[in-house]
Formats: structure tokens, C-alpha cells, sequence
């Protein structure tokens, strides 16, 4: 079964930056206002989210060459890392 997002154009606009994982089975979406990382399978699974305690608005979410974490910008002033389970 193939499960589709849909994103309203709002929603477009408020979340941005997103990033597919090097073996392409995974996006990481930045829920900008919420700071919140949401993960979608690109398997059928159910996404996950990933809360980005301390920070605010994200502004991108980029995987690392190997596919186990993120590199996440934000206007946070201070950066950090965040590995998805």
C-alpha cells in the first residue's frame, strides 16, 4: 500500500528545508514554528516526529552522509546535532 502526503500550499510555505535521506528511504521536514523535525517514510511507514527541545523557529534539516542523523539550522543561537531512533 503507497501512502501520500499532501501538503496545502500554507503548509508549503510554513514548513521548508526539507531533505531526502541518502538511501532515499526517508524525508526530514522541518516544522518551523512548533520546532518539530517530522519524518516521513517513504516505505509506508508512519511518520515520526522529532522535537527539537530548547530551540525555535527551524529553518532546514539536512541528513548526514550516512543517513543517521541531522543536521538541523535554526535561529536558535546555539547549534546543535539531533539523531533520529
Amino acid at each position: 500500500m503507497i501512502q501520500a502526503y499532501v501538503l496545502s500550499q500554507a503548509a508549503a510555505a510554513a514548513d521548508y528545508g526539507w531533505d531526502l535521506s541518502p538511501d532515499g528511504t526517508r524525508i526530514a521536514l522541518p516544522k518551523n514554528r512548533d520546532a518539530r523535525i517530522q519524518i516521513l517514510s517513504m516505505n509506508g511507514r508512519m511518520p515520526q516526529e522529532i522535537a527539537a527541545k530548547g530551540w525555535n523557529i527551524l529553518t532546514s534539516a539536512v541528513w548526514t552522509a550516512d543517513g543517521k542523523g541531522l543536521i538541523v539550522s535554526s535561529y536558535t543561537p546555539r547549534p546543535k546535532g539531533i539523531v533520529p531512533d
